[in-house]
């Protein structure tokens, strides 16, 4: 980084530079702190633990994306998915929510009792 800085002569003075070069002066494009697991502060192995903790599959998850399979082509609402599972929380919903956010669950553009029939990825028409 080409940040003009007058001539560094203790250790402090140098680690504020480093400070400021890594976290301060950084101005790379910033992303929405809603699509984000850390801060545009946090230090670069932050960052690849927060990416590898965003493609993980929860056993919830992992639940909900094998029932999505077992239902194939014919898909389900969150109330089937409910009752399936034994639960009337949102617990399982929201699971499938976040699997919906990372694309494999996908709306299956069809509604049964008013309510979204969501299907696997590999069962859309898509």
């Amino acid at each position: 980084m080409n940040t003009h800085f007058p001539k560094l002569k203790t250790n402090a003075q140098k680690e504020a530079k480093n400070y400021l070069e890594q976290y301060v002066l950084d101005f790379s494009p910033k992303i929405d702190p809603l699509f984000t697991k850390y801060r545009r502060t946090d230090p670069i192995t932050s960052r690849q633990a927060a990416e590898d903790v965003m493609d993980k599959i929860t056993d919830i998850q992992q639940k909900v994306l094998d029932y999505a399979l077992d239902r194939g082509y014919l898909g389900f609402t969150d109330e089937q998915m409910n009752v399936y599972f034994q639960t009337h929380k949102s617990t399982y919903r929201s699971r499938r929510a976040e699997l919906v956010k990372k694309g494999l669950i996908v709306d299956a553009g069809t509604t049964r009792d008013k309510m979204t029939v969501w299907v696997h990825k590999e069962y859309s028409n898509d």
